[in-house]
């Protein structure tokens, strides 16, 4: 087993010069469900169109200085049996069920399949629409309604498998160690690790954290998240040549029945990134600049990935992806890139995934603003 080199996906931005990240108090609200008398700090949950299982739990939280800095928590939980609560699972943590007793458990399989559509939308009070945000999810989609200050957010997609390792293997974030040998989890604020060959548990998931800031001073590109069925990641943030937007995610690279643990990736890039560049937002522009390629064992391979466009972007997808070792690469190029299915765009997304980590890359999401 090889000790794992840090999973890093990195998108190469051109011109950009950010200042470093800073970090500042906040408050918190829980959202209930929406009503004829409740239409703000509240949601809907449906699935399949309908509305949602009794017992299908949700979780909204918003964490916010002002409404320029917001931060929403978007978990589901079964709560068959029990009352649940209002935890969710931290930042740092591996995927789990509530605290207490009585509190909702974090595997959704027997309340929804994995090809069910779980759409919940919520609504509070924002000035801008969130640019560094995560769903652990697949074929998700997010739309944006921005109006008077009322910023309306639809998450739509389907639940995805997250492999959850021994609990005895998880690495603290500030854990000073440099030993990552049988360890998963956070490397600080900027990096990821999981040398783990197989997972222990497995569950059906479906959660998400969008974010306004990362960087507070680097605005400007709303919309632009991943998601991803990656047990562990790290939000995306400019590199430290404020050139770069680093992405690392990790996971084990099995399944707890010996199956590879696939990682599905889909990235949606917004038009502001692509202006950021000083290049034209047209299909063929982004056709012809974009490159998505992969390392393993030192050989370089190219990816044929998907473009989706629509005014305001373009969404990426992946080949699937094994959790192991490759190098993904999203790189702005001068020569043509793949025919196929529409690949190869601007900007660039590496990621160093070491033996036992893996790479998702995965989002959509319209932009809407009124």
């Amino acid at each position: 087993m090889k000790v794992r080199i840090p999973v890093v996906a990195t998108l190469v931005l051109a011109t950009l010069a950010i200042p470093a990240q800073q970090a500042s108090a906040s408050s918190n609200v829980s959202f209930v469900p929406c009503s004829q008398q409740t239409t703000t700090n509240c949601y809907t949950l449906t699935v399949n169109g309908n509305p949602a299982p009794a017992d299908l739990l949700a979780v909204v939280a918003l964490n916010s200085d002002d409404q320029s800095n917001t931060e929403a928590e978007i978990h589901l939980y079964d709560k068959t049996g029990v009352s649940g609560n209002s935890t969710y699972t931290g930042w740092d943590d591996a995927p789990r069920d509530q605290d207490g007793a009585n509190g909702g458990r974090l595997d959704l399989s027997a309340l929804v399949g994995p090809n069910d559509v779980i759409a919940i939308t919520f609504v509070h009070s924002a000035s801008l629409i969130p640019q560094w945000s995560m769903v652990n999810g697949l074929d998700v989609d997010v739309q944006y309604s921005l109006d008077n200050g009322t910023l309306t957010t639809t998450l739509s997609g389907k639940s995805a498998v997250v492999a959850l390792p021994d609990p005895a293997v998880k690495r603290n974030w500030d854990d000073p160690s440099t030993d990552y040998t049988g360890k998963c989890g956070h490397v600080g604020t900027y990096d990821v690790v999981c040398d783990v060959q197989r997972a222990t548990a497995s569950a059906l998931t479906f959660f998400a954290r969008f974010r306004t800031f990362v960087d507070p001073n680097a605005f400007g590109f709303p919309g632009l998240w991943i998601s991803t069925n990656a047990t562990w990641y790290q939000f995306p943030r400019l590199g430290a040549d404020r050139r770069s937007l680093v992405v690392p995610t990790g996971a084990p690279h099995e399944l707890p029945d010996g199956t590879l643990n696939v990682g599905v990736t889909r990235a949606y890039l917004p038009s502001s990134l692509f202006t950021a560049f000083g290049v034209e937002f047209t299909q063929d522009k982004v056709r012809e600049l974009l490159r998505v390629s992969q390392e393993k064992e030192g050989v370089v391979t190219e990816l044929p990935v998907t473009l989706t466009f629509d005014a305001s972007g373009v969404q990426v997808d992946l080949p699937e992806l094994t959790f192991s070792a490759p190098v993904l690469t999203f790189g702005a190029t001068t020569t043509p890139s793949l025919p196929a299915t529409g690949s190869s765009p601007l900007i660039v997304i590496y990621a160093l995934l070491s033996t036992l980590s893996g790479v998702a890359l995965v989002a959509t999401r319209r932009l809407r603003v009124s």
